[in-house]
């Protein structure tokens, strides 16, 4: 028993030396065992709550990056990672720790880049399922072993925007190229005296001075959604679109007599704080579009309040080409399109002006029996 106590108390003056080093125990004293004790497990409680303070400083810090951050070993075993990665992946942390890096989608994509890993970086793009991801690798130290750090960042929004520039470009050249090859070859049949006649010499010179029209047109209809792209807030004022819609029914009355179409109104003065010639050119392409594509004789009804619906009974659009009609350049049939004088840029200034100014625009459609488009200014 004595012997037991002795342990005890040689036990207690180590504990004790952690804890006071000041103070020495030189018998057993149940008052200062229990002093000891209680010191003890505050030290402990102590180094517990700043160990804890420090992770879940770590955790706040990865977890409100915007990029996915993980944290492997030499064996490719994720010791690490943070909540955008963890929805990046579709996964929740305690299935996936400590585990190797294929049991991540895409995992082996990734694993074959690391494994060719000499440097301390690399940098590498993965795609998948038409996502892009960007990966920054280092080999650095944690908790005094060697690791590799994982940053990934999603660029498919990049890579898209990078796509949808490249595709206006090869647009826009097609579209300026028909006109100016139309030009061309008028000019080359005038000059090689191929076309002599009076009557021939109007028909090609009418047909050049409308080929240059569209590209003057193509080119304003790209500058208007250049600036709309940039959503500069310039010029805004109190303006009733009820005028803005008369105004554009009075300028397009050429159009609308060639087709014989029937204008039904119901129109409310309806004021807005919005750019005049946003106000116009949101008008003038919805009911231009009803025109071009409307049939002879056909109907289009008018109606303003708190929004703006604009019916036709033209040619419809599919339920396939429906989600597309705002893209530039977007032609939902070509045969039945390419008399028309549009620039295939309309609908997309449509929808760029009602995303700068918050309106909800919604299109519904039927095949051979007409479009409705709707625009919701509040």
């Amino acid at each position: 028993f004595r012997k037991d106590i002795l342990s005890i108390e040689e036990d207690i003056n180590k504990l004790n030396k952690i804890v006071d080093p000041s103070v020495q125990i030189n018998k057993v004293d149940i008052k200062e065992l229990k002093n000891t004790l209680y010191k003890t497990y505050d030290l402990i409680l102590e180094k517990i709550n700043e160990v804890t303070d420090e992770k879940n400083k770590k955790d706040f810090i990865l977890n409100n990056i915007s990029q996915g951050f993980i944290i492997l070993d030499n064996h490719l075993n994720i010791i690490s990672i943070n909540k955008y990665a963890l929805n990046l992946f579709k996964l929740e942390e305690n299935k996936i720790l400590f585990k190797n890096i294929l049991y991540l989608e895409f995992g082996n994509l990734i694993e074959k880049e690391l494994l060719n890993f000499d440097n301390d970086n690399k940098s590498f793009i993965i795609r998948n399922n038409n996502h892009y991801y960007e990966f920054e690798a280092s080999k650095i130290k944690f908790k005094n072993r060697n690791v590799i750090a994982l940053l990934i960042i999603d660029i498919s929004k990049d890579k898209q925007a990078e796509t949808m520039k490249r595709d206006f470009f090869a647009n826009a050249s097609h579209e300026l190229k028909s006109p100016l090859t139309s030009i061309i070859g008028y000019q080359e049949l005038i000059k090689s005296n191929l076309i002599t006649k009076k009557e021939d010499l109007k028909n090609a010179t009418q047909a050049t001075l409308n080929e240059a029209l569209r590209m003057k047109n193509i080119v304003l209809d790209m500058l208007s959604l250049s600036k709309l792209e940039q959503n500069v807030d310039s010029g805004k004022e109190k303006i009733n679109i009820k005028d803005v819609v008369l105004e554009v029914l009075n300028n397009l009355n050429p159009q609308i007599r060639a087709k014989k179409i029937k204008i039904s109104t119901d129109l409310k003065d309806f004021y807005i704080i919005l750019n005049k010639d946003d106000a116009y050119k949101l008008v003038n392409n919805l009911v231009s579009n009803a025109i071009n594509y409307n049939k002879i004789g056909g109907e289009i009804y008018i109606k303003l309040d708190n929004s703006l619906i604009i019916k036709d009974t033209g040619i419809g659009i599919s339920e396939e080409d429906l989600p597309h009609i705002f893209e530039r350049f977007y032609c939902v049939d070509k045969a039945r399109t390419k008399n028309n004088s549009g620039t295939g840029l309309g609908l997309a200034i449509v929808k760029h002006i009602c995303l700068n100014n918050k309106f909800k625009i919604n299109v519904t459609s039927k095949l051979n029996e007409g479009t409705t488009f709707e625009i919701n200014f509040k």
